[in-house]
Order: structure tokens, then sequence, then C-alpha cells
């Protein structure tokens, strides 16, 4: 369940600017996404649940990313964005 996953994934940082940076980029998301007529998603940049590496629900591990860029990396790692 992504939830738990999230949950899981989340005890690492600090979690109160974590927490911001999550609701923040739900709201860019959101706005890109109306602005643009193109959906956009909120995505882990290191995956986690991976399978070469598992990142953390943290505040510098998010970005905001049209949804079929999203979709089309899963839970693969992007060694691009390192």
């Amino acid at each position: 369940d992504r939830r738990a996953n999230i949950k899981n994934a989340s005890g690492f940082g600090n979690q109160e600017l974590t927490e911001l940076v999550t609701k923040e980029a739900y709201k860019v998301a959101n706005l890109r996404s109306k602005a643009t007529g193109v959906k956009h998603h909120v995505d882990h940049v290191l995956p986690l649940g991976g399978k070469e590496v598992c990142g953390f629900h943290v505040w510098n591990n998010l970005r905001v990313i049209p949804a079929c860029e999203n979709i089309a990396k899963g839970n693969k790692l992007i060694e691009e964005l390192l």
C-alpha cells in the first residue's frame, strides 16, 4: 500500500519541513495541471519502493513532474537526477 510505504519511509530528516514541502508540492502540482492542462504528480526522486535503491519521504526527495513522466518512471532510479 502506497500510504504505508510513505509512512514507513518518513522517519528521517526534519518532519515539519517535509510536511510543509509536501503540501506545497501538491499545491504546485495542482496549479501546474490547471495552468497547462497537463496532469502533474509529486514524484519521489529516489523511489520509495525501488529495487535498486529505496528513498525516503523527505523534503529533498520530492519534485513536481508531468504525470506521464512519473508513470513511465515507476519505481526506477533515474541516475541523471542524482
